[in-house]
């Protein structure tokens, strides 16, 4: 562990920043003051709020496209000042390669690539877009640090994405190819490594801010493979799909290439389902671009197939597209392909991969976004990843899918009797067998704070319950519990959840436990949004 100090001779003010900041659920973050922090001005800034804001300050990191590292705060101290601290973006990373010897000297805008070690290392400023770019300008354009598919690619920061946990399609955590971080605690920066990651990743800037990450990356085979197949949402129809397509979903990493845990080059690193309900926050904004007119063929194709969603995949081989999906098929000899039982005849093929994931992540954010009438407004979504075990796949799935349209009805069935209040619940998220994780969202405004209160605690009891069954579920058929996509900020539900049963799955436990202790020694200038059970309040 390296530590570089702060630099007490200041010089330049720090950047004011006055615009509206905005969560990942369009809510304005609450701050007294934000500033921007650029390059090297990290240490220098926090030394100037200490001297500008006085000893009773909390800071509250900030990506550069919305809250960042500072979405889910608690209410704010009742004195003090809240200071947001705003990773500036870069239009240009400054890119080279060669050897990182001290991540604590590298700055917020500089990517270094180490290709004797196949590591790359990164500024807090940089996207993960621009760290897989400068993979693919440097070394080539199958190289890739896994995890860093994310729906928010574009503009997620490295450092704050360590903070937020985040998982994409591939269903690992973007923390889980890090493999050093340095770690600004008020004072200094730190250099940590190894396993001590487990108590930092996924803590919301609770236990300080990064400043750089180094991370693997590997190689993956040369064709993108990209397409939707309309499907029924039952649970028998998606289990038999799934089941088919499992062979290809896990994966071993190695330095030189991926492959399957048989040794196959044909990989599925993505299979997400949308309902046919669920595209319709997005097309319901009437806009005239290309992606609303393919999403609008997409549902088109649904209608036609007389189903109700599709499921996006998306993957790598080292075959070309035509020739993977032949593979895939049940019986080549057939009069009508298929695959899992599901009826090719409507499948919609991308030649681009980049517009189906657009589309992909257009339809959540159109529901995540949108804005409800009412004077209360609750916004939701279960958040919870199984990883199924490879020889149970379909029975696995079909028992957890039925558990999720039954919570669904059950939500659906109260907002229906429920008079004062408008609620919806879509179904959408994460089908690849290595992390299944049905996102529901919830969308629910009331007039009445009476209704209201008695609404959200229905709505968090049933959470509550799905979690429950969901861990009974893992016991049953051997899958594991893997956690939140959104890191401690879901997982504090799911251990509140899971703990009244006396029941928590070791995996998190044991990450509890180092977060926690983590989190209840950092100085409460960054632990003072902690949420219980991470925090004694």
């Amino acid at each position: 562990m390296s530590e570089k100090p702060v630099n007490s001779h200041l010089t330049n003010k720090p950047s004011l920043v006055r615009s509206t900041v905005l969560d990942g659920e369009s809510k304005p973050v609450i701050c007294d003051v934000i500033y921007s922090v650029k390059r090297d001005e990290l240490l220098h800034t926090l030394q100037h709020v200490q001297n500008a804001h006085g000893p009773e300050v909390f800071l509250l990191p900030l990506s550069a496209a919305s809250g960042g590292g500072g979405i889910f705060q608690v209410s704010r101290p009742e004195t003090g000042t809240v200071v947001g601290l705003q990773i500036a973006p870069t239009n240009r990373p400054r890119t080279k390669t060669g050897k990182v010897s001290d991540l604590t000297t590298l700055e917020l805008d500089q990517i270094v690539i180490d290709k004797e070690k196949m590591r790359i290392c990164a500024g807090a400023a940089i996207t993960l877009e621009q760290l897989n770019q400068a993979l693919a300008n440097e070394v080539g354009p199958h190289f890739k640090v896994l995890g860093a598919d994310l729906t928010s690619y574009t503009y997620a920061q490295v450092g704050a994405t360590f903070m937020t946990g985040g998982m994409g399609p591939q269903r690992r955590y973007f923390s889980d190819s890090v493999t050093h971080i340095a770690l600004c605690n008020g004072g200094s920066l730190q250099t940590i490594s190894g396993e001590d990651l487990l108590a930092y990743g996924g803590t919301y800037g609770w236990t300080g801010l990064v400043s750089a990450v180094c991370c693997q990356y590997h190689r993956l085979p040369e064709h993108e493979i990209a397409f939707a197949i309309p499907i029924s949402n039952t649970p028998e129809r998606l289990s038999k799909l799934i089941a088919t397509l499992s062979k290809y979903c896990y994966l071993e990493l190695d330095h030189d290439k991926v492959v399957t845990i048989t040794g196959k080059t044909d990989l599925i690193t993505g299979i997400e389902h949308v309902t046919a309900e669920s595209m319709e926050p997005m097309l319901a904004k009437g806009s005239d671009t290309a992606l609303t007119h393919r999403t609008e063929i997409l549902k088109t194709k649904c209608i036609s197939a007389d189903v109700d969603g599709l499921v996006f995949i998306h993957g790598h081989s080292d075959l070309p597209l035509d020739e993977f999906l032949v593979k895939l098929i049940d019986d080549e000899t057939a009069d009508t392909p298929t695959i899992g039982g599901v009826n090719l005849e409507h499948t919609e093929v991308f030649k681009d991969a980049e517009q189906m994931r657009a589309i992909r992540e257009a339809i959540p954010f159109a529901a995540r976004t949108q804005a409800p009438r009412g004077r209360f407004v609750f916004k939701d979504h279960t958040d919870a990843t199984i990883r199924l075990h490879p020889d149970r796949v379909e029975s696995a799935l079909t028992a957890l899918w039925k558990l999720n349209l039954d919570y669904v009805e059950r939500v659906r069935n109260f907002f229906d009797r429920e008079p004062c209040v408008s609620g919806q619940i879509l179904l959408y998220g994460h089908m690849n067998p290595y992390g299944i994780d049905p996102h529901n969202r919830i969308t629910m405004a009331c007039d009445d704070e009476t209704f209201f209160d008695r609404a959200t605690a229905f709505l968090n009891q049933q959470r509550q319950a799905f979690y429950l069954a969901l861990r009974d579920l893992c016991d049953d058929t051997s899958s594991i519990f893997v956690g939140g996509e959104k890191g401690a900020c879901s997982e504090s539900d799911i251990l509140l959840a899971l703990s009244r049963s006396r029941n928590v799955p070791e995996l998190l436990e044991k990450k509890f436990h180092k977060q926690h202790e983590k989190v209840s020694t950092t100085d409460r200038i960054f632990a003072w949004r902690a949420l219980p059970p991470y925090c004694y309040r």
